[in-house]
């Protein structure tokens, strides 16, 4: 691990299914929203790592409600199931604006650009968060924090005098 970098919380399950048992198949989608108040721990962390498995958006929800409830281990479970279900939900959004901003239309590279603008003052609020954080009372927290305002500053376009010497719209992979 390098230094500033939280460990990576591991999503495993708290019992290890049998040849036999195929935890996929084993609960519905409401089972597993269920499940996260359910009075046993086992159970509850186990709902957790399914529905991160799964991905499924529509359970985002109520894995940020349990947030209120949980335990510390069941919190970093639910922030990394949360992460896990919204990245790949980022993925096609990411696609879909890098073809937007690159569109022959000025009015979907218009609505592109205010999107993603959307986008970027969420990030801009949960940054100012972050940057308390660096002067929390854990050094470990500290370093975190640190380490991801700096990958955040790098979020920063180019000074425009750099943008207005490019000879063209530069094409974005997706």
């Amino acid at each position: 691990m390098a230094p500033g970098q939280a460990p990576a919380v591991a999503l495993q399950p708290t019992a290890v299914p049998s040849a036999t048992t195929h935890l996929a198949t084993k609960h519905t989608l409401e089972d597993l929203v269920n499940e996260l108040t359910s009075a046993q721990p086992s159970d509850r962390r186990r709902a957790i790592w399914e529905l991160a498995q799964r991905g499924h958006s529509g359970t985002v929800q109520s894995l940020a409600n349990g947030l209120l409830t949980a335990d510390s281990q069941e919190k970093s479970l639910i922030l990394a199931a949360l992460t896990e279900i919204s990245s790949r939900g980022l993925k096609p959004l990411h696609q879909a604006l890098a073809l937007a901003l690159q569109d022959p239309s000025p009015e979907v590279r218009k609505n592109a650009i205010r999107d993603l603008s959307r986008l970027y003052d969420n990030l801009i609020q949960l940054s100012h968060l972050v940057a308390h954080a660096t002067e929390d009372p854990h050094p470990d927290v500290q370093d975190t924090a640190q380490s991801a305002l700096e990958q955040l500053n790098q979020l920063r376009p180019p000074p425009l005098s750099h943008r207005l010497s490019s000879p063209s719209v530069p094409q974005i992979p997706i």
